[in-house]
């Protein structure tokens, strides 16, 4: 047997071999993450607004809070969806933590933290339903998107 011949059938064996494997050992390729799965992957958390036409109204207050209650890193704050009949801004901020009971940083309600203020504004004289969508990288290995509904009177 020739060395070529050799080694194609050494090939053979060690690929029958593998494909005889069950499929949970086999090491499938990774596939790539596109746009659309790392989305899917995203925590998304909905909440409500109500807010008079046309005045200033901060929306949220995005912090990191370390456990001995001091500022952690500011979160990267992604604007992935405008509102559609105002105005959206963002602002660093001191802001005073107020966590539920349930939080693990409960102990650090009332205590000042450095923050990114995310404020809206609704066009003059609008009334009716707007809607805002955020990324917010907490720089903690989460990241989570909030989609507020905002009813503006």
């Amino acid at each position: 047997m020739s060395r070529i011949a050799l080694r194609l059938s050494v090939i053979t064996t060690v690929a029958d071999a593998i494909l005889a494997l069950p499929a949970a050992t086999r090491a499938e390729p990774k596939q790539k993450e596109t746009k659309a799965t790392v989305e899917r992957k995203l925590k998304e958390t909905r909440i409500k607004k109500d807010v008079f036409s046309g005045t200033e109204f901060r929306v949220a207050a995005m912090n990191f809070v370390n456990a001995d209650c001091s500022s952690g890193p500011i979160p990267d704050v992604r604007i992935v969806a405008q509102p559609t009949n105002g105005e959206l801004r963002t602002e660093q901020i001191r802001h005073i933590v107020d966590r539920p009971p349930d939080n693990v940083r409960h102990h650090c309600n009332g205590k000042e933290v450095d923050a990114l203020g995310l404020f809206y504004k609704s066009r003059d004289g609008f009334t009716g339903r707007d809607q805002i969508t955020v990324d917010v990288d907490y720089k903690s290995g989460r990241v989570e998107r909030y989609l507020y509904d905002i009813v503006v009177r």
